[in-house]
C-alpha cells in the first residue's frame, strides 16, 4: 500500500475526489470539517427510524401480521456530496470502531465501489504511522493520502 502523509496545514487544499473521516467523536478533523458542510454530520446523527402511524399498526395486530422492519444500521456510511462546497466530491463518514485493519478494509470497498483512485484519508485520533506497517497489504486506492491528527490539532 503506497500513501502520502499530509500535513494539517494542507488537509482541507484540494486534490483529492473522495474524502473518508472516522465519526467526530474519534477524530477532531470531522469536526471541524462538519462545520464546513453545514452540520451535516451532527444532523444525521439525531436522524430517528420512521414509526409506523397508530392506525396502520393496528390494522397490522388486527390481522395477525408483524411490522416491516425499517431498521438502518447505525454504523452505515453517511455520504455527503461536496461538489459545490468544497474542493472535492465526496465526503464519506466511515465509523471507526477498534481494528484499523477493517477499517481501511471498508474504506478500500467505498472508494472501489464508487470508482475513486484519488483518497484522502483523515485517520482516527491515536493512529500512527508505524500503526499502519501491520495492514501494508490492504488494496488502498492507487493514489491515498493520509492525515493524521497530531496533539496540536486535537479540540
Amino acid at each position: 500500500m503506497a500513501w502520502q502523509k499530509l500535513s494539517g496545514s494542507m488537509a482541507f487544499n484540494p486534490g483529492d475526489a473522495l474524502w473518508v473521516l472516522p465519526q467526530p467523536e474519534k477524530c477532531s478533523w470531522s469536526r471541524k470539517l462538519d462545520w464546513y458542510l453545514n452540520f451535516q454530520f451532527t444532523r444525521s446523527s439525531f436522524h430517528q427510524k420512521p414509526q409506523l402511524e397508530a392506525a396502520f399498526d393496528e390494522i397490522l395486530r388486527e390481522n395477525e401480521l408483524s411490522p416491516p422492519t425499517l431498521a438502518a444500521r447505525t454504523t452505515a456510511p453517511l455520504m455527503v456530496s461536496t461538489r459545490s462546497i468544497m474542493p472535492l466530491t465526496q465526503v464519506v463518514l466511515l465509523p471507526f470502531e477498534s481494528s484499523l485493519k477493517q477499517w481501511l478494509d471498508s474504506v478500500a470497498n467505498i472508494a472501489s465501489g464508487l470508482q475513486q483512485t484519488h483518497v484522502r484519508l483523515f485517520l482516527p485520533s491515536g493512529i500512527q504511522e508505524k500503526d499502519l506497517e501491520a495492514v501494508s497489504n490492504l488494496p488502498l486506492p492507487e493514489h491515498t493520502s493520509m492525515v493524521f491528527e497530531s496533539s496540536e490539532e486535537q479540540t
